[in-house]
């Protein structure tokens, strides 16, 4: 998919921001705003003030001298692209343009809700991004406002039915609505001047985090791809720092965290769309800044928000006529005082313990009776689809009753590598279908 942003220079037309990246099929074919509207925990845009639409693919100019372009690059187009950006050429079909790149990363990961021109060329991909971020020469910019206008028909009287038609006909912040670009879109304000070359990952990643000022908690949502990765095996990572100085650095599996509840359908039947995994960990002190990192159970780094300063109140007061005291106050956030640093050395220390008290909890969960143990096993595989793998015998309790558990929570079939191990776990195949003893 590739998205960007191209001006004219002269006789000729440049690229000055924009993306080429990897992403499933079913994002392709969507536009940008369908794209953010079916996102986990996606709420009704109240920025969204316009209601021009062209579509998934188009080359449009929005202003003179300014194009906006998304269009789809199968595969067998894509080396041929990435040939030309070596030299210079953008083969756009809808608006063939040079480039100049002055400068290139190695290979990165950029997780969402980073801060820097990288991450805001890519903001509207709504997931971590793995690849290559080159820095762009700009050229001078053509005027250009905020608000793309189409021209409304003069024989159109005044009433609901024009009403409706200037709505459809604007769109406020159009790099952003259209190409998933953060920039206003007005020339008193330069373009991100990257260009993104990389992947989405889709695996898992981090849907939302909603601080609990009360609870002195984050609560992480984290969504994934039922037949691709089991969340519940992967980790997450906490840092806290202040003044740069790091106070508190932990990894704990999602396991290990407070969950398991009953519910009426697995997480695993429902699509990515529909649901995320909602997970509670205590940050440590309050105040400081904090960063987070999802792991895969390899190691491998799936998802991050980024160490920083993040708005944790925000008060407002309203003055009439020059009054002393304010006739309404606002105020919303951690309303508590900021932390001393007793204070803070104590919240570190109980987060510690809370961490090992979760981990203690977490053992005695999976280790327990016949009926907790089939609750434990049906929330453990319920993220997961697929058969499972690599499931012997000898794995089930010997009692027969903790057996028949075992096989009323897993609910699937279990394939191993080899025939006969295969035939050698019949309480988890449906009845009549066991296959036949080599």
């Amino acid at each position: 998919m590739l998205c960007g942003v191209v001006v004219q220079n002269g006789s000729g037309w440049v690229l000055v921001s924009g993306s080429l990246l990897t992403v499933p099929e079913d994002v392709a074919v969507m536009s940008q705003c369908e794209w953010r509207e079916v996102q986990p925990h996606a709420k009704a845009r109240t920025d969204h003030v316009g209601g021009i639409e062209p579509g998934a693919t188009f080359c449009e100019e929005p202003f003179d001298g300014v194009h906006a372009i998304r269009e789809i690059l199968d595969s067998a187009e894509w080396q041929a692209f990435i040939e030309g950006l070596q030299e210079g050429k953008v083969g756009a079909k809808g608006c063939p343009s040079s480039v100049s790149i002055s400068a290139s990363t190695p290979t990165v990961l950029l997780g969402q809700g980073g801060k820097g021109e990288a991450y805001d060329a890519i903001e509207g991909a709504c997931r971590p991004v793995r690849g290559v971020v080159t820095t762009l020469e700009l050229p001078e910019m053509p005027q250009t406002g905020d608000t793309w206008e189409l021209e409304m028909p003069e024989d159109l009287d005044r009433g609901p039915e024009r009403g409706q038609l200037w709505h459809e006909r604007h769109l406020l912040h159009w790099p952003k609505e259209l190409l998933g670009i953060d920039w206003v879109g007005s020339s008193e304000f330069p373009p991100p001047a990257r260009f993104v070359i990389g992947r989405t990952i889709s695996e898992a990643w981090i849907a939302r985090i909603k601080p609990g000022f009360e609870e002195e908690q984050l609560i992480i949502s984290i969504a994934w791809e039922e037949e691709v990765v089991d969340p519940l095996g992967c980790s997450v990572v906490l840092r806290t720092e202040s003044i740069g100085l790091p106070l508190l650095e932990r990894r704990v599996a999602i396991t290990e965290l407070p969950g398991g509840g009953e519910a009426a359908s697995e997480p695993r039947n429902l699509g990515w769309r529909e649901r995320t995994l909602d997970v509670r960990l205590t940050r440590g002190s309050r105040r400081t800044n904090w960063g987070l990192k999802l792991m895969k159970s390899s190691g491998e780094l799936l998802d991050e928000r980024p160490v920083a300063t993040r708005v944790e109140e925000i008060k407002m007061a309203l003055h009439v006529n020059g009054g002393e005291e304010p006739a309404s106050v606002i105020h919303i956030g951690d309303k508590r005082p900021v932390p001393t640093n007793p204070e803070t050395d104590a919240a570190i220390k109980a987060a510690s313990e809370i961490e090992e008290s979760a981990r203690e909890a977490a053992g005695k969960r999976r280790l327990s009776t016949a009926g907790e143990l089939e609750s434990y096993l049906r929330w453990r595989f319920s993220c997961r689809q697929g058969d499972l793998r690599g499931f012997r015998k000898r794995l089930t309790p010997t009692l027969p009753r903790a057996r028949k558990t075992t096989r009323l929570a897993f609910a699937r079939p279990a394939v191993s590598g080899s025939p006969r191990a295969r035939t050698s776990c019949p309480s988890l195949w449906p009845r009549g279908t066991r296959p036949a003893a080599p």
